[in-house]
């Protein structure tokens, strides 16, 4: 199911969530707990409220099920970037450099540095940044 599909039925479900919940005055969550613990055995003797119960009780796990599967899905910005490592893993030759640089980072332990001491060490001390401390751009 692509994920505009599961969006588009977790709020179908939720609109129908939210009947039963004003119906009985209980949130969905809590009537699961309840009933799933034996708590409301009592308020299943009536063939209304045992229907009711039945429904309510698929369309909450349905919906679990539809959430569990849309917080399943990769972000945007996962996919971003694997779509970026995928385009830069290309080229042979920028690969074999990528995978070199992954290998030094996994086998050495730096130092934590500050910005300052990191720009000082490339050589960008030198270059006047376009803020003074303290500043932003106001978009002017």
């Amino acid at each position: 199911m692509e994920i505009h599909e599961l969006v588009i039925e977790i709020e179908l479900l939720e609109r129908r969530l939210t009947l039963y919940e004003e119906k009985y005055g209980i949130l969905s969550e809590d009537f699961y707990a309840a009933l799933t613990s034996g708590k409301l055995a009592h308020d299943d003797e009536y063939d209304e409220t045992r229907a009711d119960f039945s429904r309510w009780k698929g369309i909450y796990e349905t919906w679990l099920r539809r959430k569990q599967d849309y917080t399943a899905q990769p972000t945007v910005a996962e996919l971003t970037s694997l779509m970026e490592t995928a385009h830069l893993l290309r080229s042979p030759r920028n690969a074999e450099r990528l995978l070199a640089a992954l290998a030094r980072a996994q086998h050495e332990t730096l130092a934590p540095q500050s910005v300052e001491e990191l720009r000082r060490e490339v050589g960008l001390d030198e270059l006047e940044a376009p803020y003074g401390p303290g500043q932003e751009d106001d978009g002017k």
